[in-house]
């Protein structure tokens, strides 16, 4: 059966790579996380993705660069989720794979919107304004609490 699976999976990326398509390549890439070849299936995921970038092929991605351990290539995933409403287990993921690789702007990213969805804990305010200031400045910072407060008026009102 495994035989057959990677003969499957290697067909499906030939025809992919002759016609290439979202279908094609999404088919291909199944395939390869099914006959165990995870690198391939990432690089398959990254060609559905130019055909149509979604939360759902992004959060593939994502889960295959973690599968990898390739924490850079699941960062850039994380921070390209930002945009499409992430949860917190989403944003907590994107800030522990920043943390990792000392990438603080990007946790000042995901810190920032943890902050805005009111998800951050109490004990982390301290790390989100520091590493905030060490990435971008002190008059950035003064920046995202004035967005935070203005945030906060308009839900009070």
């Amino acid at each position: 059966m495994t035989g057959k699976l990677k003969l499957a999976a290697k067909l499906a990326k030939q025809k992919a790579t002759i016609y290439a398509s979202e279908e094609n390549y999404l088919l291909a890439s199944r395939l390869a996380v099914q006959s165990g070849d995870i690198a391939s299936a990432a690089k398959l995921m990254e060609q559905v993705i130019k055909f149509k970038e979604n939360k759902e092929n992004l959060l593939k991605l994502h889960e295959y660069s973690r599968w990898q351990g390739n924490l850079v290539s699941a960062l850039q995933v994380s921070l390209k989720l930002l945009k499409y409403q992430p949860n917190e287990k989403q944003l907590r993921a994107g800030l522990e794979e920043a943390s990792s690789i000392a990438d603080l702007a990007a946790m000042s990213d995901f810190y920032f919107v943890l902050v805005q969805k009111q998800w951050l804990k109490n004990d982390e305010y301290e790390s989100w304004l520091t590493i905030t200031d060490k990435a971008y400045g002190a008059e950035y910072v003064v920046t995202q609490l004035e967005k935070i407060l203005k945030d906060l008026i308009l839900i009070a009102f």
